[in-house]
């Protein structure tokens, strides 16, 4: 053997020894956790995820101390997604790098940095200057959302830690994840462990709890960097049998430079923490990364909120009310999808799909119900005679009597209603409504709604002939409107007034039974309409998001 290399391989093994604990991240999931696990992971989806990462790097306070580690946040997140991706586990990193200079955290890495400038959406990864002690620590085994790293590793080959796959190391705990040797090794374990053996009989109640990683009595990092020969011999388990620890598994305490995949079972129990634990689901975008309207009255657009440049959406849309053609044209582009309503149908209630994917794969699906509608439609029948209504115009009847709507667009949706008459008969899938009308006479505004919540119309049956006031929104044009017997000559009053400060907004003298206004520049909050028609004052509180 080359005596320089032979003097580097003993100056590698002596100076492991201050490196036993590299990683200090407790050895033990708290009681919640653990019994979550304990229902077993077998029942876990093959989904992908894409997780969202922050990532903070420790410096002096005058900003020194993190050149090199600063440098290698990109190499870090690359490495995230190369250990991870064949799992089926995406991460995705859209903010700056988030510089915390402080010379007492720099000085002394500890648990006190995860709840600096932390997150509940994501992971918070915190990577400390070249200059501290290295060594990694998660915030617990699927407990939390945060780690760190710091440092150099003064062993031979000297590296920054930053830039190892000891950052895919520590977030495998974070995703639930224990050491190879957890539960075999002396120094990790507890009531609740027991020590692995070789032959894997025991492998899934023992040791790591991972039936495909081998039994590991504990590397201690005494691994070639070169070849990745374990350097240990002579250890066997209960039965006599030598132990043979697989030294590139991520999780094991192997030379960082020979870290480089995680097993199937260990992808396996991943994906089941993601799926169940809260704080992971936190950290997993979610369908309100789909930006775009829950109500359509002629199109909208719909996109994915800060779609990393790697990624790609393809989009769809489904019915899910009925078995029938989409009725709606479709014109996606790589993250944007354009959709318009088929102006043959008064409304339909659809499901649009992102399907996120990373190099063709499907990383992640989302789903976002939105409904479109071109009023509100249909026949009537009353004492007063029948007709064809399209709200909100309204229909007028008399006391004592009911009206009976029948209309498509009440197919699938919920109501509410205001005003001294009662709808007394419907259900939900159905078409028809009747509403009772009571002899003291007044309206009835009924509120119908999509499966979103989305309150799109208030179709009006009333006695006797006062005014009412609309305001709809389609996008940012809002229309104040009254009944459509005002005549194109018949004069009013419009003010508006912002709620928030008392201040009178616009006034201004309408003809005609309606205006409408942009609203795109306003301030968000609460407004109030005020309309004077004839001596009558018709008030309307309106939101402007």
């Amino acid at each position: 053997m080359n005596k320089f290399f032979l003097f580097l391989l003993l100056l590698f093994q002596f100076s492991l020894v201050d490196a036993q604990e590299l990683c200090t991240t407790p050895t033990e999931m708290n009681r919640t956790t653990r019994e979550l696990f304990a229902k077993g992971i077998r029942s876990q989806s093959n989904s992908s995820y894409l997780i969202k990462v922050y990532f903070h790097v420790i410096r002096k306070n005058n900003g020194t101390g993190a050149s090199v580690v600063q440098n290698n946040v990109q190499t870090a997140f690359n490495i995230l997604n190369t250990d991870f991706n064949p799992h089926g586990i995406y991460f995705r990193w859209d903010t700056p790098i988030d510089y915390i200079d402080n010379t007492t955290y720099y000085n002394a890495p500890g648990t006190n940095i995860f709840s600096v400038n932390n997150h509940s959406d994501g992971v918070d990864i915190y990577l400390y200057g070249e200059n501290v002690c290295e060594g990694g620590l998660a915030n617990g085994i699927a407990n939390s959302t945060e780690y760190y790293i710091g440092g150099y590793l003064s062993s031979f080959p000297s590296l920054y830690l930053s830039g190892t796959h000891v950052v895919s190391h520590e977030m495998g705990h974070v995703l639930g994840l224990y050491h190879t040797h957890h539960g075999t090794y002396s120094g990790e374990t507890s009531s609740s462990t027991c020590a692995e053996l070789v032959n894997g009989s025991n492998s899934d109640v023992c040791g790591d709890l991972i039936e495909d990683t081998p039994a590991d009595p504990f590397l201690g990092f005494n691994v070639n960097p070169i070849t990745g020969q374990w350097l240990s011999s002579g250890a066997t388990d209960a039965n006599g049998d030598p132990y043979q620890p697989d030294t590139h598994l991520i999780m094991s305490y192997t030379h960082p430079l020979c870290m480089s995949y995680f097993s199937t079972k260990q992808g396996e129990k991943m994906r089941y923490a993601i799926q169940n634990i809260p704080a992971l689901q936190n950290a997993t975008i979610s369908a309100d990364m789909i930006v775009g309207p829950k109500l359509i009255s002629t199109n909208g657009v719909y996109y994915i909120n800060d779609l990393p440049s790697c990624l790609t959406v393809e989009w769809s849309l489904s019915d899910i009310y009925y078995n029938q053609n989409c009725l709606w044209q479709n014109n996606p582009s790589p993250n944007e999808c354009k959709i318009t309503r088929d102006s043959n149908h008064d409304m339909i209630y659809e499901e649009l799909t992102a399907t996120i994917k990373y190099n063709g794969v499907a990383v992640q699906t989302l789903t976002k119900n939105i409904c479109a509608y071109a009023g509100f439609k249909g026949t009537y029948i009353s004492s007063l005679g029948s007709g064809v209504f399209n709200a909100p115009n309204p229909i007028l009847t008399e006391p004592n009597t009911y009206v009976h709507l029948l209309s498509p667009s009440l197919i699938g949706a919920t109501y509410s209603y205001t005003g001294d008459a009662t709808p007394t008969y419907w259900l939900p899938g159905y078409d028809t409504l009747d509403v009772g009308m009571p002899s003291t006479g007044s309206t009835i505004l009924i509120h119908v709604y999509c499966t979103n919540g989305e309150d799109f119309y208030l179709p009006i049956i009333k006695y006797g002939n006062p005014y009412n006031l609309f305001v709809v929104f389609d996008g940012d044009i809002m229309t104040i409107a009254l009944d459509e017997s005002v005549s194109e000559e018949q004069a009013w009053t419009f003010e508006l007034y912002n709620m928030v400060n008392g201040e009178k907004v616009i006034t201004q003298n309408v003809s005609g039974n309606s205006i409408s206004l942009n609203t795109s520049g306003w301030k968000r909050g609460l407004y109030a309409v005020r309309a004077t028609i004839d001596k009558e004052v018709l008030i309307e509180k309106v939101v402007v998001k």
